[in-house]
């Protein structure tokens, strides 16, 4: 993620833009000053309050570059415009462990294929909550996107046509 990081200050980053990057070990302060800093003042609905269309000019754009399924993978709630997009690199896939391959085996043996359902599933499924932070309506009602980055989609593993009961 640091490496993604540094490409994408040295190639594309511009004044207009901020980035926040997530560190190895963040305390709960500092998980709170990073979810904050894309919070700004979400439960005033200025808009509503005075009934006039509000046209709002960010100064900076606020990127964050955080890990798959790490600290800032469940639980949180970004509303209205605090998050507008998620680019995520690669397919979440877990680590290798003796309960996946137990489960992976089990199916496996049942005539399933074992690793979708130990290993590639388990991964869409954090990548799919991850895109689930930015669901939300976004500014100007305009629908969030989300984008998933990796070698392994073009494969045809990920798509609906590949047979796979993983659709995206």
């Amino acid at each position: 993620m640091k490496h993604v990081y540094e490409i994408y200050k040295q190639y594309f980053m511009t004044e207009e833009e901020e980035c926040l990057v997530q560190q190895e070990s963040m305390n709960e302060e500092e998980r709170e000053y990073f979810l904050n800093r894309f919070r700004g003042n979400e439960e005033c609905d200025l808009q509503s309050l005075i009934g006039m269309e509000i046209e709002e000019e960010e100064e900076q754009t606020l990127i964050g570059f955080c890990v798959l399924g790490g600290i800032f993978g469940e639980g949180i709630d970004l509303k209205r415009d605090s998050l507008i997009g998620v680019i995520v690199v690669g397919t979440g896939l877990p680590q290798v462990g003796c309960e996946r391959e137990i489960l992976k085996d089990y199916f496996d043996d049942d005539g399933e294929n074992g690793f979708d359902y130990s290993y590639r599933y388990p991964g869409m499924n954090k990548v799919l909550q991850a895109a689930g932070t930015s669901s939300d309506r976004g500014r100007w009602g305009l629908s969030s996107c989300w984008m998933i980055v990796s070698g392994s989609i073009p494969t045809g593993d990920y798509s609906p046509e590949s047979g796979n009961r993983c659709s995206l």
